[in-house]
């Protein structure tokens, strides 16, 4: 389960979440063996943002238990629908072992990030076109505020200021200033002395702090400085040395196509056309659909391990290539 909360403190949404937990504890030892609550995260593991939470629930075997899956579904999206305060909540069903909870997970992996950007929405919507998905998602990286700053070389000259004491005032205002070391057999402590957050919680109000020159002259950092804020991802995922993004497809509850289906119709009509588009980009299945092929293939090899021995057996039995057929 996803939850998008109206709130957006991890602490409200904590607090939040207990209601929702709450729901699924009657269900404990009988239907449910365990739930997980993940604040701030995906229900893959990826940071998202702090009024986002997810909820992993596993139930017991379909066979052990007297409610069907759906009748579940429809039990809890009627008590949910008695919570306030959230904005938006997703239920999908996964294989049990599978941490990505969908049932169709496709890597798209190049080093260029729009070449890798476009082939995953285009997979995506040409994936959510199909009648058995009923959402398919790209999984990106949260998105986080950043600022770039320059330094105006003709001002620090005009002004007189050493570019030494410029960036020792911004590194002691934003990460503070070492005043000493603890000292101990196991460890060694740094006890730093930082401003107030109140000074210090926006960029306007670190621009105003001040540097002296080598007259002695307060100037303020905003004459020093140009900044321009920017957006940056806080990870990037890597699989083989090779920047990735992950799209995600869940079953709709109706259909009786099988995610091995799924993924031989993606091969023969969706991922000749993205790789035409775009030759770099390197395109292959995980999470369910590998490791179901991954153990097909063991059978096909153990099957012919086995009968390759009876065959050596045999000739050995009778002493002969041929008498065994």
């Amino acid at each position: 389960m996803l939850m998008h909360l109206t709130v957006q403190n991890r602490f409200k949404t904590a607090a939040m979440a207990a209601d929702l937990e709450n729901i699924f504890i009657p269900y404990l030892g009988k239907e449910v063996t365990s739930f997980r609550t993940d604040i701030a995260r995906s229900r893959r593991g990826g940071a998202v943002e702090e009024n986002r939470f997810s909820m992993r629930i596993e139930l017991v075997n379909a066979d052990k238990r007297e409610k069907s899956l759906k009748e579940l579904k429809k039990e809890w999206n009627q008590k949910i629908k008695q919570l306030k305060g959230f904005k938006e909540i997703k239920i999908s069903k996964g294989r049990f072992g599978q941490s990505s909870g969908s049932a169709v997970e496709i890597k798209i992996q190049d080093n260029n990030y729009t070449a890798r950007t476009e082939a995953a929405e285009l997979v995506s919507s040409r994936l959510a076109g199909l009648d058995c998905i009923y959402e398919s998602e790209v999984e990106k990286p949260l998105m986080e505020k950043e600022y770039h700053l320059d330094i105006n070389g003709e001002a620090i000259n005009r002004l007189d200021v050493s570019e030494s004491s410029l960036v020792t005032v911004l590194t002691t205002a934003l990460n503070g200033v070492n005043v000493f070391d603890i000292k101990s057999d196991d460890e060694e402590i740094e006890v730093n002395v930082i401003l107030p957050e109140i000074n210090t919680d926006s960029i306007e109000k670190v621009l105003s702090l001040t540097v002296n020159n080598r007259s002695g002259y307060p100037v303020p950092l905003y004459s020093l400085i140009n900044y321009r804020e920017v957006r940056m991802a806080n990870s990037v995922e890597r699989e083989d040395s090779i920047r990735t993004l992950k799209v995600y497809g869940d079953l709709s509850d109706n259909t009786d196509i099988t995610p091995l289906q799924i993924a031989d119709i993606l091969e023969t009509e969706v991922f000749p056309d993205v790789q035409t588009q775009y030759p770099s980009v390197s395109i292959s299945f995980d999470g369910e659909i590998a490791d179901s092929r991954e153990s097909g293939n063991d059978i096909v090899y153990s099957v012919t391990a086995v009968l390759l021995l009876i065959y050596i057996v045999l000739a050995l039995l009778f002493n002969s290539l041929y008498k065994p057929f």
